[in-house]
């Protein structure tokens, strides 16, 4: 169990971290702008 294993735990840490640089809310906001212009394109 993570809460038991302190190593565990503070390898699971650092690799969310190391993973935050793959996301952003400026990020996010531009793909979902392209999903929504891409259903409005096929609607018309």
């Amino acid at each position: 169990m993570i809460l038991d294993n302190h190593r565990l735990a503070q390898e699971l840490v650092e690799k969310g971290l190391k993973r935050l640089q793959f996301f952003s809310w400026e990020k996010a906001a531009q793909e979902t702008s392209i999903i929504y212009k891409r259903i409005l394109e096929t609607r018309q």
